[in-house]
């Protein structure tokens, strides 16, 4: 089983991944800042299942990356994830689920929550609705500040993410559906019928069509019922 580490930085955790990694094993230790690229060469020489990829992991292939290191298998995902740069990771991640089966990643412990709270239950966004379409997401534990040197700003939060075999619900556009979730959390507070409206006058009535009270707000919706009012939307666009 190979893995794909996310920022491998001076390798501090990579060290960890190649000890507990079975033999023939690898380990893609992806960083970005070039100078820190000499480290964990270093530590490739010491250990020999450690790979060190120089790159914006958002630049990354993924199945090329694999296919270019003979990998043939799912891999895991670690990695501290920058908290300034997560939507965007996850987005990728989710994007090419066929080539991993479980990610373990430290995030911001606020977007931790979000991410692990089912749409309609409180605390949940638009990132919510688009991760647990895609995927099962977990909050596996806290780490505290002082874990870190210096000392954060912010607190952190491990979560495990494992990608579905077919999405969370049916959809005739999943675009839509994501177009439509974006939209009721950009502004959580106004009743649906309200916030759809930039969409078109057709949105406020697919919430209608689909059954749900045009007055609640986007916040208390779950992922099905979000999915009935995309595909609501996308037949009345069908026929127009």
């Amino acid at each position: 089983m190979a893995t794909l580490e996310i920022g491998a930085g001076r390798g501090a955790l990579t060290r960890h991944l190649a000890a507990a990694a079975p033999a023939n094993a690898q380990v893609l230790a992806v960083e970005v800042d070039y100078d820190l690229i000499p480290g964990l060469e270093s530590l490739s020489a010491e250990l020999p299942c450690v790979r060190p990829v120089q790159s914006d992991v958002l630049d990354i292939d993924l199945p090329g990356l694999l296919a270019g290191h003979g990998i043939e298998t799912r891999v895991r995902v670690v990695g501290n994830v920058p908290y300034n740069i997560t939507t965007p990771i996850l987005t990728w991640l989710l994007s090419q689920s066929t080539c991993w089966d479980r990610a373990v990643v430290m995030t911001q412990k606020e977007v931790a929550e979000r991410l692990a709270t089912r749409p309609g239950a409180p605390g949940c966004g638009s990132i919510s609705a688009f991760v647990h379409y895609h995927a099962t997401v977990s909050r596996l534990f806290d780490v505290g500040v002082g874990a870190f040197t210096p000392r954060p700003r912010v607190r952190s939060s491990v979560i495990e993410i494992t990608p579905r075999d077919t999405p969370a619900v049916e959809v005739a556009d999943k675009d839509l559906l994501f177009t439509v979730t974006r939209q009721a959390f950009q502004q959580r507070r106004k009743m649906l019928r309200g916030a759809l409206r930039p969409l078109g006058a057709d949105a406020p009535r697919a919430v209608e069509d689909a059954g749900i009270d045009p007055t609640r707000r986007g916040e208390t919706l779950s992922l099905e019922e979000f999915a009935a009012v995309a595909n609501c939307l996308h037949d009345a666009r069908a026929v127009t």
